[in-house]
């Protein structure tokens, strides 16, 4: 019996050191939306409305090859509140996921292979639009309008 309850600790304590690890480098958008990996994603991205006109001239403005690199930290306030609104907008301007790498860096804005060194990200979230594969613009830290606002800003 003793056995089996040290077993059933260990099991325990390893499942939960799994959900409360935490993610980082190149991630899956689609962990974020588990209520196990962050609870903070779903409501803001439920009750984010991205303006329509905003988002009628950045799907005309993206050409069909951009991509989106960001970088942010799951303990950062800033990434919680606008990483749900980024893909929220870019839902509504039918852009996939695909289109999207996601970086995530510990609170010394770090991670495994050191993406955030190669494009020079101090700050997060930092959103980057990649057109040709060269970088358009980015987005760091905070808004000035919206999300979907400052990404047209710097197609335009």
């Amino acid at each position: 019996m003793k056995h089996l309850l040290a077993i059933l600790f260990t099991f325990i304590t390893f499942a939960t050191m799994a959900q409360t690890a935490p993610l980082l480098g190149t991630t899956d958008a689609k962990l974020l939306t588990l209520e196990s990996t962050c609870t903070w994603f779903n409501p803001t991205y439920a009750s984010y409305q991205p303006d329509a006109s905003t988002i009628a001239e950045l799907n005309k403005a993206l050409s069909k090859d951009a991509t989106f690199l960001v970088f942010g930290g799951m303990w950062c306030s800033d990434t919680q509140n606008l990483l749900p609104k980024f893909f929220k907008t870019l839902e509504a301007a039918g852009i996939p996921q695909s289109s999207v790498k996601l970086y995530l860096v510990d609170e010394q804005k770090n991670s495994p292979d050191k993406l955030e060194k190669q494009y020079g990200v101090n700050n997060v979230p930092t959103f980057i639009i990649m057109q040709n594969g060269e970088e358009k613009g980015r987005v760091v830290e905070n808004v000035r309008q919206s999300i979907e606002a400052d990404l047209l800003k710097l197609l335009q």
